[in-house]
Protein backbone atom coordinates (compact mmCIF):
# COMPACT_ATOMS: atom_id res chain seq x y z
CA UNK A 1 0.00 0.00 0.00
CA UNK A 2 3.21 2.47 0.99
CA UNK A 3 4.06 1.96 -2.24
CA UNK A 4 1.28 2.39 -4.16
CA UNK A 5 0.56 5.91 -2.77
CA UNK A 6 4.39 6.89 -3.29
CA UNK A 7 4.28 6.00 -6.80
CA UNK A 8 0.89 7.90 -7.16
CA UNK A 9 2.48 10.70 -5.44
CA UNK A 10 5.48 10.80 -7.73
CA UNK A 11 3.69 10.75 -10.57
CA UNK A 12 1.07 13.69 -8.81
CA UNK A 13 4.79 15.84 -8.04
CA UNK A 14 5.71 15.61 -11.71
CA UNK A 15 2.74 16.55 -12.91
CA UNK A 16 3.04 19.21 -10.30
CA UNK A 17 5.84 21.05 -12.75
CA UNK A 18 3.26 22.29 -14.84
CA UNK A 19 1.02 22.96 -12.11
CA UNK A 20 1.99 24.05 -8.84
CA UNK A 21 -1.25 22.40 -6.87
CA UNK A 22 -1.22 19.45 -8.48
CA UNK A 23 2.17 18.86 -7.14
CA UNK A 24 1.74 19.91 -3.56
CA UNK A 25 -1.31 17.40 -3.65
CA UNK A 26 1.63 14.74 -4.76
CA UNK A 27 4.19 15.53 -2.14
CA UNK A 28 1.43 14.77 0.59
CA UNK A 29 0.82 11.32 -1.04
CA UNK A 30 4.63 10.46 -1.88
CA UNK A 31 5.07 11.41 1.88
CA UNK A 32 2.30 9.11 3.39
CA UNK A 33 3.47 6.51 1.28
CA UNK A 34 6.90 6.85 2.21
CA UNK A 35 6.22 6.82 6.16
CA UNK A 36 3.43 3.77 5.50
CA UNK A 37 6.55 1.77 3.68
CA UNK A 38 8.84 2.41 6.84
CA UNK A 39 6.17 1.56 9.54
CA UNK A 40 5.35 -1.28 7.87
CA UNK A 41 8.06 -2.88 5.52
CA UNK A 42 9.07 -6.56 5.41
CA UNK A 43 12.65 -5.57 7.31
CA UNK A 44 10.38 -3.91 10.32
CA UNK A 45 7.95 -7.20 10.46
CA UNK A 46 10.73 -9.45 10.39
CA UNK A 47 12.85 -7.38 13.40
CA UNK A 48 9.40 -7.63 15.44
CA UNK A 49 8.97 -11.27 14.90
CA UNK A 50 12.10 -12.40 15.70
CA UNK A 51 11.57 -9.83 18.81
CA UNK A 52 7.81 -11.45 19.69
CA UNK A 53 10.48 -15.39 19.27
CA UNK A 54 12.78 -14.02 21.98
CA UNK A 55 9.90 -13.07 24.32
CA UNK A 56 9.92 -9.68 24.12
CA UNK A 57 6.51 -8.39 23.93
CA UNK A 58 4.62 -6.60 20.41
CA UNK A 59 3.79 -3.40 20.43
CA UNK A 60 0.10 -2.09 21.45
CA UNK A 61 -0.25 -0.59 18.04
CA UNK A 62 0.25 -4.09 16.62
CA UNK A 63 -1.60 -6.01 19.12
CA UNK A 64 -4.58 -3.92 18.35
CA UNK A 65 -4.55 -4.94 14.85
CA UNK A 66 -4.17 -8.22 15.23
CA UNK A 67 -7.74 -10.54 14.78
CA UNK A 68 -8.79 -13.78 15.84
CA UNK A 69 -9.01 -15.02 12.07
CA UNK A 70 -5.33 -14.67 11.50
CA UNK A 71 -4.89 -17.58 14.02
CA UNK A 72 -7.67 -19.94 13.23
Amino acid sequence: MGRIYTLVGGCYVVGGLFAWPVGAVGLVDAGFGLIRQTRFGRHREEILVKEYEAGIALPKRIERRLKAKYFG
